[in-house]
């Protein structure tokens, strides 16, 4: 049997923070550094490792830490469809273990390279991260609601086939 090696494509991923549910707008953010690898077999995803560091542009204007940061501990797979990626997520200057969902959203082949678009969603608590309920936070102009969604986008290349 053979296995796929992957890896992330940086160029192509993107880590995506909504600090309210009713604004339709993300917080510019830059990835500064990851790593990571999945597990494919029979086009289903069977195992994940993420580990990721954002820096929120300089012209954000903000009352927290612009560094956001998460590392992978574990992930279950449920079924086909459903499966979640455990870790450790930082941010404003606090690190509390999350559970994220993870989809294997895409299998695709560009000039023959075989690449993998895999995403993780969360829905984060505020209060979590030492943010008070009654504490205005503004973030570039906005005020953080109560919720923080996170999505990561990140695309992989397969890069090497083992027995």
């Amino acid at each position: 049997m053979q296995h796929a090696f992957w890896t992330i494509d940086t160029a192509a991923s993107d880590v995506l923070i909504k600090p309210r549910r009713r604004v339709g707008r993300y917080l510019n953010s830059t990835i500064t550094s990851t790593q990571g690898s999945i597990h494919i077999e029979n086009d289903a995803l069977t195992d994940a490792t993420i580990e990721f560091d954002l820096d929120l542009s300089p012209n954000q204007r903000s009352t927290f830490s612009p560094k956001i940061s998460f590392k992978s501990v574990g992930f279950q797979k449920i079924n086909a469809n459903i499966n979640f990626i455990k870790g450790i997520l930082t941010m404003n200057n606090v690190s509390k273990m999350v559970e994220m969902e993870a989809v294997l959203t895409s299998l695709t082949q560009d000039n023959g390279i075989n690449k993998a678009g895999f995403e993780i969603y969360g829905i984060l608590t505020k209060r979590e991260f030492g943010w008070n309920d009654h504490e205005p936070i503004m973030i570039d102009g906005f005020p953080l609601g109560q919720h923080i969604n996170l999505t990561a986008h990140l695309e992989f290349t397969q890069y090497a086939l083992a027995q």
